[in-house]
């Protein structure tokens, strides 16, 4: 079932040009953008694919649990909290403070994550995809 999942995301990545995160039978994440990709596994993080911006040059982590892809940059969750590499577009690798993060999600140019507060999201806000709306308890986020 895996497998099938992982060429269904595919599909709509290709459809939509957006990025999508798989569990792979719950082996590692996978993460998918128009150009490059990033998986989860037992060394930390590995990226691979286009990396005009620096999207693929992971720095150092500190027990990722989560990575996140954009076009041009990519974000992760690990020990420290929210990690973010690659092109600055409008301030979305600029890590706002957060409280214990628990998620995080990327737009093409603005960033977003889940903490004890709710939902935080930075960067690029010309159709106002950074101006989060009251919100009762999320669980999740997906920018």
């Amino acid at each position: 079932m895996g497998i099938f999942r992982f060429f269904v995301c595919i599909f709509l990545l290709l459809l939509s040009s957006s990025s999508f995160a798989v569990d792979t039978d719950n082996d590692g994440i996978l993460s998918l953008s128009l150009e490059h990709t990033c998986a989860l596994d037992d060394t930390g993080v590995v990226c691979w694919g286009s990396n005009d911006y620096g999207q693929t040059d992971v720095p150092s982590l500190s027990n990722p649990t989560q990575v996140s892809l954009s076009l041009e940059h990519t974000c992760a969750l690990d020990d420290t909290g929210v990690v973010c590499w690659g092109l600055n577009s409008d301030g979305s690798i600029d890590v706002p403070s957060l409280s214990n993060p628990t998620q995080v999600s990327l737009g093409n140019y603005h960033t977003c994550a889940l903490d004890d507060s709710g939902v935080v999201c930075w960067g690029r806000n010309n159709y106002g995809q950074t101006d989060v709306p009251t919100l009762s308890n999320p669980t999740q986020v997906s920018a």
